[in-house]
């Protein structure tokens, strides 16, 4: 059984190949139809296609705007991941800082102390 993924793709191509405008208004429609389905995040979704589209338009070929927008995403991606590095890095000084106090009410609450120390919940 072909997988239907692939042969979605492989109508898509070939609709590209024998007619492009039709797959260019076709895939201008489905891109309209998921950014009205995406609720809050539409805005946001729609500076992304503009930004998409302006490459593939500045492109000479269809391979340069492959290439444009493979290029945005490995961008996007590595700014993500700067991201959740930095936010890993909070969150571990942030652990750090709350350790000690952890500790001492461990220990005050086994030698009957806990009312001494400040409360961490």
């Amino acid at each position: 059984m072909k997988n239907p993924d692939a042969t979605l793709f492989e109508e898509w191509m070939f609709l590209a190949k024998v007619d492009p405008e039709l797959f260019e208004a076709r895939r201008r429609r489905a891109i309209a139809e998921f950014l009205e389905s995406s609720g809050s995040q539409r805005a946001i979704g729609e500076a992304l296609q503009r930004e998409i589209d302006f490459e593939i338009r500045r492109a000479h070929n269809p391979l340069a705007g492959l290439q444009a927008v493979a290029k945005m995403m490995c961008e996007q991606l590595t700014f993500l991941g700067e991201e959740l590095n930095a936010l890993r890095d909070v969150l571990s000084s942030l652990q750090r800082v709350s350790q000690p106090e952890r500790r001492a009410n461990d220990r005050a609450s086994h030698t009957g102390l806990e009312r001494r120390l400040p409360a961490t919940r």
